[in-house]
């Protein structure tokens, strides 16, 4: 102890002496980092983009988040360019939009946007799947740019179910209260899309909800199919497969039928959708999924300004092929049957919307109780 009371001493005495300040700071010296995010999309009629900046303040960061104009540029000149010199372009206008959640981090219900008619942008009307858009922007003086390439899907890239309308969505062969044989082998199957590396497959079945006070809601219930990478294959093709039973499990699973308030359920179409992911946003996607392995560190991926900047600007595509459970001429089928009194969805109150069939809503309260 005797040795250590001087070194004490002569810190203390540095310290007077310099005057040492008790207070630190903790922010970095500020740099404007841009914050970007868009997505094209061929089969939207406008494209919109975020344009924002990061921001630093003495005190919680979640304080001027909430303060739109701490993350917004005050001067933004943004266009979307091709052409091998980028001698073309479509100017991007400012927009603000309405609807956002607030219960987020950052501010709401209006954010700041920029938009551009799809009309105006020629290579994605025409979906030139070889014309790479750049994304150009001047904000504050400081420049920042993005590229991509956009994937299209197109009905022949879809090989079932087939565009026939006499096909219909079948996930039971035969019905019967006390035993339906369902189908084995509900599909969706496709060709791989270029310029896309997620592929991801769902079955979306449209209902409406009748109220007890005679009013409607839509509704929609998603199934995803399933997802693949299309480097995960040698193969060209690819099909998304369940069974039968499996459809109304779910079904029954994720419908809440606690509501007192609706009487009856008119189900309507049934959706096949392909949806894919372009390449980057692929890959920021996956970056972004959970973590497993302990101490592992979060990589981060950006394709702005050459990855200096944060966010992505990139491209996705869907392509929806819409059936009816029933057949071409209104009859119901065991599909039908099946959802309206099968074992796992009879007490979900379905019926035909259809008053001159089978399971007409008129009478299917009747079925119900």
């Amino acid at each position: 102890m005797k040795k250590i009371v001087p070194v004490v001493l002569s810190v203390v005495a540095l310290c007077m002496l310099m005057s040492c300040d008790e207070e630190l700071d903790l922010n970095a010296p500020y740099e404007r980092i841009p914050i970007i995010y868009g997505l094209l999309d061929a089969g939207a009629d406008t494209q919109y983009v975020l344009i924002n900046r990061s921001y630093l303040g003495a005190g919680s960061a979640l304080d001027f988040s909430d303060i739109q104009d701490s993350s917004l540029y005050d001067n933004v000149d943004a266009k979307i360019t091709w052409g091998d010199d980028s001698d073309e372009f479509a100017q991007l206008q400012e927009i603000t939009l309405t609807g956002k959640e607030t219960d987020g981090a950052f501010f709401g219900p209006d954010i700041q946007a920029y938009y551009v008619p799809t009309n105006q942008l020629s290579p994605l009307v025409a979906e030139d799947e070889n014309q790479r858009f750049f994304l150009d922007v001047v904000a504050d003086g400081d420049a920042i740019t993005a590229e991509t390439r956009v994937p299209f899907i197109s009905s022949s890239n879809i090989s079932f179910p087939p565009g026939s309308p006499s096909v219909t969505a079948r996930f039971a062969d035969s019905f019967s209260p006390g035993g339906t044989d369902y189908t084995t082998n509900v599909r969706l199957e496709f060709d791989f899309i270029d310029n896309a590396d997620i592929h991801s497959g769902s079955l979306v079945l449209n209902y409406t909800e009748i109220m007890t006070d005679g009013s409607t809601r839509e509704r929609s219930l998603s199934l995803p199919f399933g997802e693949v990478s299309g480097n995960e294959t040698s193969s060209s093709s690819h099909e998304f497969t369940t069974g039968g039973e499996n459809v109304y499990q779910r079904i029954a699973a994720n419908i809440d039928d606690s509501d007192p308030n609706v009487a009856q359920r008119a189900f309507g179409s049934v959706d096949y959708i392909l949806s894919v992911a372009g390449d980057d946003f692929s890959t920021y996607l996956s970056v972004g999924d959970p973590i497993s392995a302990v101490g592992q560190e979060r990589p981060t991926f950006s394709n702005i300004n050459g990855g200096d900047g944060v966010g992505i600007f990139s491209s996705r595509a869907s392509f929806v092929r819409t059936k009816s459970m029933k057949t071409q001429d209104g009859a119901n089928t065991a599909t039908v049957s099946e959802l309206v009194e099968g074992q796992y969805t009879a007490g979900l109150c379905f019926c035909d919307p259809d008053p001159s069939v089978l399971y007409n809503c008129v009478n299917g309260q009747e079925i119900c109780d």
